[in-house]
């Protein structure tokens, strides 16, 4: 045996009976990140909604005779905002690099 094997395994042996490693290994960690989406996966989802968006505004306009009314146009371009606000919030908050002017990340 090594003497790094020696000593390792007498620290397990010593400490085995405290059960101060099995504490250390099973005791939750004081911070947990929350789950990113990977970019590749907000990007796609991104995709799909803009096509879902567009077909929609395609049906719209059809319902409205070819032209879309003033008010189905707003409703259309709050919606569009809103989805592009809500991408740029997840890309941003999976960018390690995207943070404010007092280094805290941004959300």
């Amino acid at each position: 045996m090594r003497p790094r094997s020696v000593l390792l395994a007498a620290i397990m042996i010593s400490t085995a009976g405290t059960g101060l490693a099995q504490e250390r290994l099973l005791s939750s960690p004081a911070y947990v990140a929350p789950i990113r989406t990977p970019r590749e996966i907000a990007n796609r989802q991104f995709a799909a909604r803009m096509e879902a968006l567009r077909q929609e505004a395609v049906r719209q306009q059809q319902a409205d005779g070819g032209t879309l009314t003033p008010e189905h146009r707003a409703q259309l371009q709050a919606k569009l905002d809103r989805l592009h606000e809500t991408h740029r919030r997840l890309v941003a908050r999976n960018d390690a690099l995207s943070v404010n002017a007092d280094g805290s990340r941004r959300d």
